[in-house]
């Protein structure tokens, strides 16, 4: 008993440990995406090139760049909710270093649809060895039903529309890019997936019918009422 709970102190330590350097990961994806970013916005006459020479092409990039700006605003508008949430949750619990998972959990809310699990397993743990096994099982619970209201019912929704691919699609690709390229992949497994629907799928008037089976119900219904699959249709 005594070395589970001290061989579990030192697991949760560990992950603590390695929060800063998660965040220095984060800060330095986040500074990529800036230059990016800043980058893009001087493409003029690059883009005008590709425009001339391919205009489906053009278009799909377009729509590319637009959905994942919104990908990244959204997830980070909820992840910083959460965060909140789940730090004033963990303060009044009384777990120890309640910001630093706070902190934990906005980082991991850009891991789609298992960020949560992730999230919620150092808290639980560190709440469970410091005041008892009834904290670490209100963690859980707190963080559920956080999780379920604001990532389970209005996150989706508004992630869904701003990006464009199905729950299973989003899970699909997660699990793809993390054996591809590792916990990076876990990150930018959306934008990732986005970038190859938009060369592979969307950028040809011959394979634009294969995105009707990676985006939304709702979505495919609209693209198909709006021409959008269509050979003749230049695009979004």
């Amino acid at each position: 008993g005594a070395l589970n709970v001290s061989q579990a102190l030192t697991t949760v330590m560990t992950a603590a440990g390695t929060i800063s350097s998660v965040g220095s990961f984060v800060a330095v994806i986040a500074l990529a995406l800036m230059f990016i970013t800043v980058d893009s916005l001087t493409m003029n006459t690059r883009a005008r090139v590709v425009k001339e020479h391919d205009s489906m092409l053009y278009a799909s990039l377009a729509s590319f760049e637009g959905r994942v700006r919104q990908y990244w605003l959204v997830s980070t508008i909820f992840g910083l909710i959460v965060a909140i949430v789940n730090g004033i949750v963990l303060y009044f619990l009384d777990v120890p270093m309640p910001v630093a998972w706070a902190l934990f959990s906005f980082i991991t809310n850009y891991v789609p649809n298992i960020g949560f699990i992730i999230g919620v397993i150092p808290p639980a743990l560190m709440g469970a060895l410091d005041s008892g096994w009834l904290t670490g099982v209100w963690v859980i619970v707190a963080y559920s039903i956080i999780n379920a209201v604001i990532q389970g019912i209005f996150q989706p929704k508004i992630t869904g529309e701003a990006v464009g691919l199905s729950s299973i699609v989003t899970f699909i690709s997660l699990l793809f890019w993390t054996v591809a390229i590792g916990p990076i992949g876990a990150i930018l497994a959306v934008p990732l997936t986005l970038f190859a629907k938009a060369l592979l799928v969307d950028s040809s008037a011959k394979t634009r019918w294969m995105g009707a089976f990676l985006v939304p119900e709702s979505e495919a219904e609209r693209r198909s009422e709006d021409g959008f699959f269509s050979e003749e249709a230049p695009g979004e």
